[in-house]
């Protein structure tokens, strides 16, 4: 049976990782906006006179914010300039990869492609039709693919 020491010391140090996970204000995402020309920015700190969304990282929620005074940062912060923009570039996946490349393989080499609608029937694709897909297969080879 565990003797008290033992459960306090394991109570405080159960405590110590939570509170050391999980501590209030320290807030880890950047810092989403669209400009006038309809471009998305990133940062990892809030843009100037421009509302942005704050995203967390680590739970992909956003959340509001309203734009920053001018005068709140100073010379050495607008001197350490952030990107303007980042990519989230989403993880190879073998599988979407052999898919995509069959894909692109059968679109490219037969004259005449069916496809099943949601209601069950067949038609074939138009050229306009293949070309969009054999465009998104050539766009998961590049994402997907090594």
């Amino acid at each position: 049976m565990p003797t008290l020491k033992f459960v306090a010391l394991l109570s405080a140090l159960i405590t110590s990782l939570v509170f050391s996970t999980y501590s209030i204000g320290d807030q880890k995402g950047v810092y989403r906006w669209t400009d006038d020309q309809g471009n998305q920015h990133y940062s990892d700190k809030p843009p100037k006179d421009t509302e942005s969304d704050f995203i967390k990282t680590a739970t992909g929620r956003k959340t509001e914010s309203t734009p920053q005074d001018e005068n709140a940062n100073s010379e050495a912060e607008q001197a350490q300039a952030a990107p303007t923009s980042m990519e989230v570039v989403p993880e190879k996946d073998p599988t979407v990869c052999k898919q995509a490349k069959g894909n692109l393989q059968a679109l490219s080499g037969r004259p005449r492609v069916r496809i099943k609608e949601a209601n069950g029937e067949y038609r074939y694709l138009s050229e306009e039709e293949k070309e969009t897909q054999r465009e998104l297969a050539r766009k998961n080879i590049e994402v997907h693919c090594n």
